[in-house]
């Protein structure tokens, strides 16, 4: 639970609080909106290398299987 949160929670609360940034501080909303793609993108490169990590051979039905259980 320690590892998801960071990336799935905070991300979340980004989005959140964009809603309560003015049109006078656009720049605000510019630097959380990169913020949360930054980690969404950490997060899903560090995901993709796992499979890498834990088996090198089998990593393309490693794959394979989930992208079809996400999908679902």
């Amino acid at each position: 639970m320690c590892m998801i949160c960071p990336a799935t929670g905070l991300p979340a609360v980004f989005v959140a609080c964009i809603g309560f940034v003015d049109c006078e501080r656009r720049y605000v909303a510019v630097t959380i909106l990169c913020l949360t793609c930054f980690i969404n993108s950490g997060h899903r490169a560090g995901f993709v290398v796992n499979h890498i990590d834990i088996s090198p051979k089998y990593v393309r039905i490693r794959s394979n299987f989930n992208n079809i259980v996400r999908k679902k």
